[in-house]
């Protein structure tokens, strides 16, 4: 056959080893964008490695999910080079959810992303911190290395905020000096707020029929269990705690670097060291704190929200613990 063209007749010949010129240049080109991607790959972090030596897992607070806090993933890639993995289960209504539930489910996809790195920095927003905890405790051979809480309700929350009310009607109808009698019920501890609700006009209660905090709190159990919950906890190498008094959702604002109430008396805020579960040293802050493991921040004039991603509260409270362990891209 012949092909006829402006420039004249060509043969089959001239067309194979035309064909044969062309696929020996498109081979180099393919051998050069790889080898561009080898030595690009080199020296720049990539988004989501398969495998390094430090990860990021962040898990978000209440009536909220993942996309709340996809500003804090954008804003420690840019800083540190490292990708945050934002849990996303349990967002939104399904936060109400018993906190025993969150936690083991959670934990699961924790230790999934965790298998992939050396070490974990975990990061927790206002529930996600307590949900932390749990997982923290109950993980026996974890890598989490660092904790951070933002926010959190660490120490458990004593007055309702509105919020809660707005997003759960069935509580307006229940006066806060009889909360305790509703919210220490097995119908009241299927709630997950609930089941870190720190009553200390109620302490008793509080500790028979509470179905998370004084167990993580280590205030009751058998002595294996909480031995065990203690032996983890002291497996992190560093707590960062961040709070301040602008606080307008978790009350006492100072249960966010766990402080509290004084017992029976909710008007007297009392710093950590204080406390009973800190002086007997029942779940191991005492010693975290002794042996230079716990931080605390205290950053003032901005609200719950804020406590997110506010880059000024990073810049102050965040930013210097993880530059020292990741150092900045």
């Amino acid at each position: 056959a012949v092909v006829s063209t402006q420039s004249g007749h060509y043969g089959r010949g001239f067309f194979t080893r035309s064909i044969m010129k062309l696929s020996r240049f498109a081979v180099a080109i393919v051998m050069m964008t790889m080898t561009l991607v080898v030595v690009m790959g080199s020296t720049t972090k990539t988004t989501e490695p398969p495998c390094s030596k430090i990860g990021i897992i962040h898990i978000h607070g209440l009536f909220e999910g993942w996309r709340e806090h996809a500003k804090l993933r954008q804003i420690l890639g840019e800083r540190y080079g490292v990708y945050t993995h934002l849990i996303g289960s349990y967002s939104y209504v399904a936060s109400l959810t018993p906190i025993w539930h969150q936690v083991k489910d959670i934990r699961k996809e924790v230790e999934a992303i965790a298998s992939k790195y050396d070490m974990i920095i975990g990061i927790g927003f206002s529930q996600g911190g307590i949900i932390w905890r749990g997982i923290v405790e109950t993980w026996d051979d974890h890598n989490i290395h660092t904790l951070v809480t933002l926010a959190s309700p660490l120490m458990g929350l004593h007055h309702l905020p509105d919020l809660l009310f707005e997003k759960v009607p069935l509580l307006k109808a229940i006066s806060s000096p009889m909360l305790h009698a509703y919210a220490y019920t097995p119908i009241g501890q299927l709630t997950g707020f609930l089941n870190y609700f720190n009553d200390r006009n109620h302490h008793e209660l509080y500790l028979k029929r509470s179905s998370f905090l004084p167990d993580v709190n280590c205030e009751r159990g058998s002595a294996d269990t909480r031995k065990r919950y203690k032996t983890n906890f002291l497996k992190l190498r560093k707590m960062l705690v961040v709070g301040g008094p602008g606080e307008d959702v978790v009350d006492p604002w100072e249960s966010t670097i766990f402080g509290y109430y004084s017992p029976g008396n909710y008007n007297q805020e009392v710093d950590m060291t204080e406390l009973e579960v800190y002086r007997k040293d029942l779940f191991g802050l005492k010693t975290l704190n002794e042996r230079g493991g716990l931080q605390r921040c205290v950053f003032p004039k901005i609200d719950h929200i804020d406590f997110r991603d506010n880059i000024e509260m990073l810049k102050k409270c965040v930013f210097p613990t993880l530059d020292k362990l990741i150092g900045k891209n």
